[in-house]
């Protein structure tokens, strides 16, 4: 294991020399190797990832088929996802680029390391502009040069492309290969395709871990394999009842409620479906302000938690954030979610796994950022995880 260990930080440090903080295309932070390898495609005549490009701009396939001609290097993106500043910002290494995004998202940023990362964006930012509703009015005095909308809201884009701003339509990822496929997507509109590689190369380098552990979890009986239940809003009983989340719980050793009905059609199981499932850990998300306490001195209004096996043993969790929060299917930290679920599912299987040491060096390799340990404990949740 400990050659493991020297072996996984000598691969840091390599990657730490190419790390996504270098930027991508002549408008990255600090020039560089990414640069490098976008303009040698350009002038090849296609990009990395395969689309073709011709002087300042490039063609790039979005998740509705539509060929979408884009900069190489955008100055003004107009973002329509609130999931998508945090990935913009880990592809470009940078994010004073992005000129309006949604009030959530502005939100999120807020209460995440980014702020501190990137201060700047704070005030690059419009929230006005970009909603349920685009006032273009506003939005067009920010100039965009490029847009990224969900797949679903092609109204928005028709609008937008109707005033001149090209628009990337995504898809949002309900397993793992359609978040590398976002990854990729994303990369390659923003021309920083080394950069989604290694993103990507991260999600399989952890589900190649995981797998190391396949044999270990097989022998284990149902009684061994706790019962999780992901809460994304925990007032409203929304819980992430399909996709990435319970495959997640499910291949680090865990179980998953099995809804049917109505609470199949809408991942909302009533309280008696869950009292009768009786979960024996619960991670509540970021998209509300409850913590593992409210549950422990029940609190929460209209729910009785206090028979629940996971409230009685104290094992409720709040999901970490870093450049975003970890529990949505569209996080590029969701490999880390995966180890800090399995230290928590699973530890005994999964005891050689540091978070802490996991947390500090994502960040050192991707970004060449120190997280200080006030910063861990932020990210981590610690004060409420304890």
């Amino acid at each position: 294991m400990k050659r493991r260990t020297q072996l996984i930080a000598m691969l840091t440090s390599i990657v730490l020399a190419t790390g996504l903080l270098a930027g991508c295309g002549s408008g990255g932070a600090a020039g560089s190797t990414a640069a490098g390898s976008s303009a040698a495609a350009s002038s090849a005549g296609t990009s990395a990832a395969g689309s073709t490009a011709s002087g300042d701009t490039h063609v790039v396939k979005d998740a509705n088929d539509r060929e979408v001609t884009v900069p190489n290097n955008p100055k003004a993106i107009a973002v329509g996802v609130s999931v998508m500043p945090h990935m913009i910002y880990a592809l470009q290494g940078r994010g004073d680029n992005m000129v309006a995004m949604t009030k959530p998202a502005f939100t999120g940023y807020k209460d995440s390391i980014m702020y501190a990362m990137s201060p700047e964006i704070e005030k690059a930012v419009d929230t006005t502009s970009m909603g349920d509703k685009i006032n273009m009015e506003a939005l067009m005095k920010l100039h965009p040069d490029m847009a990224f909308i969900w797949q679903g809201e092609e109204d928005k884009a028709e609008q937008l492309e109707s005033m001149g701003v090209p628009t990337v339509i995504l898809k949002s990822a309900k397993n793992w290969d359609e978040l590398k496929s976002l990854i990729t997507m994303a990369g390659d509109a923003l021309n920083c395709q080394d950069n989604a590689k290694k993103l990507c190369t991260m999600i399989d380098d952890t589900q190649s871990f995981v797998a190391s552990k396949k044999d270990e979890i097989s022998k284990l009986s149902d009684n061994d394999k706790p019962k999780t239940l992901h809460f994304q809003y925990v007032e409203q009983l929304q819980i992430y009842g399909k996709g990435i989340n319970p495959g997640i719980a499910e291949s680090v050793g865990g179980r998953n409620i099995k809804l049917t009905g109505s609470s199949a059609d809408t991942n909302k199981p009533t309280m008696e479906e869950i009292l009768e499932y009786n979960p024996d850990i619960i991670f509540i998300s970021n998209f509300d302000d409850y913590t593992p306490e409210d549950f422990y001195n029940n609190k929460i209004k209209g729910q009785d938690w206090s028979q629940v096996n996971a409230v009685k043993n104290h094992q409720v969790y709040k999901v970490p954030k870093g450049l975003y929060r970890w529990a949505p299917p569209n996080s590029i930290e969701k490999p880390l979610y995966v180890k800090w679920m399995a230290k928590i599912v699973q530890p005994e299987i999964f005891k050689d796994i540091d978070m802490d040491k996991e947390v500090k060096d994502f960040f050192k390799s991707y970004f060449n950022y120190d997280i200080k340990d006030d910063q861990l404990t932020q990210i981590l949740h610690k004060d409420m995880n304890k």
